[in-house]
């Protein structure tokens, strides 16, 4: 069976969502990504909002953030975190990382951007040991997919807030068909302390994604770099 998976960090670990090409649905939880690997890992293609190529210094940083930035605007370009440097995830804590991190690129590192270092790193260490897991999980920024979709067009509202819940699922409802049946029924199946409200927004858009572009995807950039392991520092979308 044919499936187009959307992956999401969670507070329990990764929520993925996965779509059939003939429609059907499924979610689970997973503690780690290599189980997420393990589970999907005869998918069409994975969508992780995580970062995946990562600079070792310099400071211009990655040109896949600040074009998304560009995108999405004012308003949401706060929602772009700046991944670490390859060296500063092997760090035990933020302040070291923090001091590593500027001096191989000038900035030290944010709360949110420590806050998901873990899951870079258990992505990044998977990809540059899995040749066949490079070739089919891709980086994905669910405000990046949500102006695809929308035509373009950011979204207004914050996705903490109901209001913005609803103006996602909007969107989303308008391009496949069960949102509402899936996210309903992921709402009722995890505590909020297991799977966020936000977490089955930002993993239903990537199983979407992936379903409408049969895998065929646009990226930013559009000529992709690779880091120093060979993995694409890009963001993928599906431009309706």
């Amino acid at each position: 069976m044919t499936e187009y998976v959307g992956v999401d960090g969670c507070r329990a670990g990764w929520f993925a969502v996965s779509l059939s090409a003939t429609g059907s649905w499924r979610f689970d939880v997973h503690a780690d990504f290599v189980s997420v690997w393990a589970r999907y890992e005869d998918a069409r293609i994975i969508l992780v909002d995580i970062p995946i190529g990562l600079v070792e210094s310099g400071q211009d940083g990655r040109q896949c953030d600040t074009i998304a930035r560009r995108y999405l605007g004012r308003v949401r370009a706060s929602s772009v975190f700046t991944p670490p440097a390859r060296p500063a995830t092997a760090a035990p804590d933020r302040l070291l990382a923090s001091a590593i991190n500027k001096r191989l690129t000038g900035r030290g590192i944010t709360i949110q951007s420590w806050a998901i270092t873990p899951k870079i790193r258990e992505v990044d260490r998977l990809l540059r040991k899995n040749k066949k897991a490079r070739g089919m999980v891709r980086e994905v920024h669910p405000e990046l997919l949500f102006w695809a979709l929308n035509g373009r067009r950011a979204m207004v509202n914050r996705k903490s807030r109901l209001i913005g819940y609803e103006e996602r699922l909007t969107v989303l409802r308008q391009s496949f068909g069960p949102t509402k049946e899936i996210a309903d029924a992921a709402l009722a199946g995890y505590r909020r302390s297991v799977v966020a409200r936000d977490d089955i927004l930002d993993a239903l858009v990537a199983a979407i994604t992936g379903y409408l572009g049969n895998g065929q995807l646009s990226t930013i950039p559009d000529d992709v770099p690779t880091d120093a392991y060979g993995l694409p520092m890009e963001m993928a979308y599906f431009l309706p």
